[in-house]
């Protein structure tokens, strides 16, 4: 399930309106709703099921609470159908929480600790092959032409779409580098990565 997710970055349409976001989000929801009737149909041919009982109950009650004062707001809003449904540009409503939610739920039950390691290592890998695109972006532009910075005043966005989501990402990905670093396994290899994750996350021009 991770794994496939963590392809996510890569997913885009060039030839549709909203190149980046859209396609991301459809194809994140459509994953989520795939695996979770699956994961239905596992259930059902099965005796017996438990929850695994990861997360303390403080969690859930503070999630519920959340997910309910989300449902509130989306009946007595302005306009419950954008609410529900999020704008064309960001889908974030309600129905993109409840795929999170879902994902969350999905993951607590897939999740196996002894491929935590691969895991991370494959998400550190789609972040350096982002960061590179992004390089690319900046110094040869001949060969990401319709991936015009020059909408971002020059700075680059690679497969995120915005410059802010791809310094987010980054973000995200350079503290597994670091720790990688600091285990003194492999310096001068996770060291490079996190250069050009970092020289990325420079020409974003993020703060």
């Amino acid at each position: 399930l991770i794994l496939r997710l963590n392809s996510l970055p890569f997913i885009f349409m060039p030839d549709i309106f909203l190149t980046f976001e859209l396609s991301k989000a459809v194809f994140f929801r459509s994953l989520i709703e795939v695996i979770f009737i699956l994961f239905v149909v596992r259930v059902f041919f099965q005796e017996k099921f438990s929850f695994p009982a990861r997360v303390p109950g403080v969690f859930w009650w503070m999630f519920f609470l959340f997910m309910g004062s989300f449902l509130v707001a989306t009946i007595f809003s302005i306009a419950p159908e954008m609410s529900f449904w999020g704008s064309y540009y960001r889908q974030q409503g309600l129905f993109m929480y409840l795929h999170y939610w879902l994902f969350f739920g999905l993951v607590l039950v897939f999740f196996d600790k002894s491929r935590a390691g691969f895991l991370i290592r494959s998400l550190m890998l789609a972040g350096f092959f982002v960061a590179v695109i992004g390089l690319f972006q900046k110094f040869f532009p001949s060969l990401s032409g319709f991936w015009d910075i020059d909408a971002f005043l020059g700075r680059i966005f690679s497969t995120m779409g915005h410059p802010n989501y791809l310094a987010t990402f980054l973000a995200t990905v350079l503290p597994f580098y670091f720790a990688e670093i600091f285990r003194k396994r492999g310096r001068t290899f996770w060291g490079a990565g996190a250069l050009v994750l970092l020289a990325a996350l420079a020409l974003t021009l993020s703060r």
